[in-house]
């Protein structure tokens, strides 16, 4: 194995649980990893195929976001996320990732599909900028009212 500088292992992604309650009774999010809002582009790749999304909300375990056709639950993909980092520039974040739902888009003829995605895999590097960033859009939104 070469673990040479400026190299680093793939951690996998924090094990939860699809299932897990999203909510306790007040309403106050309960997710090993909160999420926030961020509207970002994303490109995945699919299996035979590559699609652009738009990404709704965020956490270190995955996103939401909108993608233009239907993706079968299961289905691994691998994503590029462009997070900002200064006004105007951008950082492509590699992963990998599975479809835990995809649906319609509530409101929408269905064009646009409300799709979740869970990371399974990314660099130690990515993961600490994901952190960051995620991080920094809380702050930004201040505390729950």
């Amino acid at each position: 194995m070469d673990t040479g500088e400026g190299t680093s292992p793939e951690t996998p992604a924090p094990n939860t649980s699809a299932a897990e309650p999203l909510a306790d009774a007040t309403g106050a999010e309960r997710r090993a990893n909160p999420r926030a809002e961020a509207r970002l582009p994303a490109r995945l790749s699919l299996p035979g195929a590559v699609a652009d999304a738009a990404v709704q909300d965020i956490s270190l375990s995955g996103i939401r976001c909108h993608t233009d056709q239907l993706l079968k639950v299961m289905t691994q993909v691998g994503l590029v996320l462009m997070l900002p980092v200064a006004a105007g520039e951008e950082r492509p974040l590699h992963c990998q990732g599975a479809v835990v739902r995809s649906r319609p888009l509530a409101g929408d003829d269905g064009d646009l599909f409300d799709t979740a995605i869970f990371f399974t895999s990314m660099s130690d590097s990515d993961r600490q900028q994901l952190d960051d960033f995620v991080q920094l859009l809380q702050r930004a939104k201040g505390p729950a009212e």
